[in-house]
């Protein structure tokens, strides 16, 4: 029988997200284990024009301020959908969504991990496969995947 202590979740801030989020929350409250939830910031992609760029942009900086404003928001929404009866764990990690949500799975000993999926696959993820997907399939602990549209 699966010993479920550590529930990870990750939240990206969509609808689709905050019903894995409430999934996750049941399990958590069932096996009354603890909840970590994690939202990624990508890297901010960096190109440059020409030779002499005619503005210059801080990504450094603008990835500072994303890191600052999302962990505010995690928390908030740790405080706001997460039961108060539920021990939770708010994170920002910065990286490719995938490798960071399946390297904090690790990192933090995680049990399960509770992520949400798109009911159908835009163009994009045909080509290059969901972050969801890419969890599935290279998570080293169970992964429940919620989909967006039941």
């Amino acid at each position: 029988m699966l010993k479920v202590k550590k529930i990870l979740c990750p939240v990206d801030f969509s609808e689709g997200s905050y019903k894995a989020l409430e999934m996750a929350c049941g399990y958590a409250d069932h096996f009354a284990a603890d909840l970590i939830l994690v939202h990624v910031v990508a890297p901010v992609p960096t190109t440059m024009a020409g030779p002499e760029p005619a503005m210059a942009f801080d990504v450094n900086s603008y990835e500072g301020h994303l890191m600052k404003t999302n962990e505010k928001h995690i928390k908030k929404v740790a405080e706001e959908r997460v039961p108060d009866d539920i021990n939770v764990k708010p994170m920002i990690v910065r990286g490719d969504p995938a490798d960071q949500i399946i390297r904090t799975a690790s990192d933090e000993g995680v049990d399960l991990t509770v992520i949400a999926s798109r009911g159908h696959a835009s163009f994009k993820e045909m080509l290059f496969g969901s972050v969801a997907e890419r969890v599935i399939k290279h998570s080293k602990n169970p992964v429940l995947s919620v989909r967006e549209d039941i």
